[in-house]
C-alpha cells in the first residue's frame, strides 16, 4: 500500500500516467475538436481524483491556463491561428486546462532545466503541437508557414521559462 501510496504522490508512474493522459487528451481533442471534449474531460477528471494537488500546483495550473488562452487568442486575433468561425473554440480550451494540469507535475522535469533549454524545450512542443494540428485540419494558418513557425517558436521560448519562472515565485516553492 504504502509503494502505490508513493507513486500516487509523486513517484515515476504516476509522471509517466500523467504525461500519458495528457497526451490521449490532446489526440482525443486535437482529432476530434468538439467530440473530443467530453472523453478528455474525463481523462481530466481522473487526473485531478488520483493525484491530490497542493494549493501552488493549483495556483500554477490557473497562471498556465490563463496565459496560454491568453496568449493563443492574442495569436488568434492577429490571424496566425485560423479557428474558423471562433477565435478560440471550447476543445482547445480544454486542451490548455489538460496541459496546465499536466504542467506542475508531468512536465516538472523541464522546469528544472536551464531556461534556455526550456526555450528549447517550448519551442519544439509548440512547433509539434500546432503544425500537427495543422496536418489534420484543426488549425488553419493564415500566414505562410515559416512565418508562422517563427511566430510560435518565439511565443513558445518565452512562454516555457515564464510558466516556471512563475511557479518558482509561488508560495510554497
Amino acid at each position: 500500500m504504502h509503494m502505490i501510496q508513493k507513486h500516487m504522490n509523486g513517484g515515476s508512474v504516476s509522471l509517466w500516467t500523467d504525461i500519458l493522459l495528457f497526451k490521449i487528451s490532446w489526440i482525443a481533442l486535437v482529432l476530434f475538436q468538439d467530440r473530443g471534449v467530453i472523453p478528455a474531460l474525463v481523462l481530466i477528471g481522473m487526473k485531478v481524483l488520483c493525484w491530490p494537488a497542493t494549493p501552488r500546483m493549483l495556483a500554477q495550473s490557473m497562471i498556465v491556463l490563463l496565459s496560454g488562452i491568453g496568449m493563443d487568442l492574442v495569436l488568434s486575433s492577429a490571424g496566425v491561428f485560423n479557428f474558423g468561425e471562433t477565435l478560440l473554440p471550447i476543445w482547445l480550451a480544454v486542451l490548455w486546462l489538460a496541459f496546465a494540469l499536466t504542467m506542475p507535475r508531468g512536465f516538472a522535469f523541464i522546469g528544472r532545466l536551464h531556461p534556455l533549454w526550456q526555450s528549447l524545450c517550448g519551442i519544439f512542443a509548440g512547433l509539434a503541437g500546432y503544425f500537427a494540428g495543422y496536418l489534420v485540419g484543426a488549425v488553419d494558418f493564415d500566414y505562410s508557414l515559416p512565418n508562422t513557425a517563427v511566430t510560435i517558436s518565439l511565443c513558445w521560448a518565452v512562454f516555457v521559462p515564464l510558466q516556471f519562472f512563475i511557479s518558482r515565485k509561488l508560495p510554497g516553492a
